[in-house]
C-alpha cells in the first residue's frame, strides 16, 4: 500500500492522519484479497515509514518513526506488522532492495555469484 500526504505546520496531526489512513487501507486490501480467494499472512508482511525530515537544507529519512501498522490474518487475531528501517535492505523476487536506494547489499550478492 503506498500512500501519501502532503503536511504543513497547519495540521499537526499529519503523521497521526497518514498511519491512520493507512491502516484503513490495509483493511481494504485484505479484503478485496479475501474476496478474491486469496489471504494475508502476518508474520510474512511488513511494512517501510518512507517519512522524510529536513536536516538543514537536506531530506532524509525518518528512522524514528514509532507508530504501528495492524493487520487481521484469516486464522489469527489482530497483529503487528513488522516495521522495517527505511535503510535495511530485504531480499525480495531474488534481490536485495534498500527502500533507501543504497544499493550495497545487492553488489556484495551480485560480486559473490562472480
Amino acid at each position: 500500500i503506498q500512500t501519501g500526504e502532503a503536511h504543513n505546520e497547519e495540521n499537526i496531526n499529519w503523521l497521526e492522519d497518514l498511519f491512520h489512513d493507512t491502516q484503513e487501507g490495509l483493511k481494504m486490501w485484505v479484503n478485496l484479497l479475501r474476496a478474491t480467494g486469496g489471504d494475508i499472512e502476518p508474520f510474512k508482511t511488513f511494512f517501510v515509514p518512507l517519512i522524510h525530515k529536513w536536516n538543514g537544507s537536506k531530506a532524509a529519512l525518518d528512522t524514528n518513526i514509532n507508530h504501528q501498522l495492524f493487520v487481521q490474518g484469516n486464522t489469527t487475531d489482530s497483529a503487528p506488522l513488522t516495521k522495517q528501517n527505511p535503510s535495511d535492505s530485504f531480499f525480495t523476487l531474488g534481490i536485495w532492495q534498500s527502500p533507501s536506494g543504497n544499493e550495497t547489499k545487492q553488489m556484495e550478492y551480485l560480486i559473490q555469484k562472480i
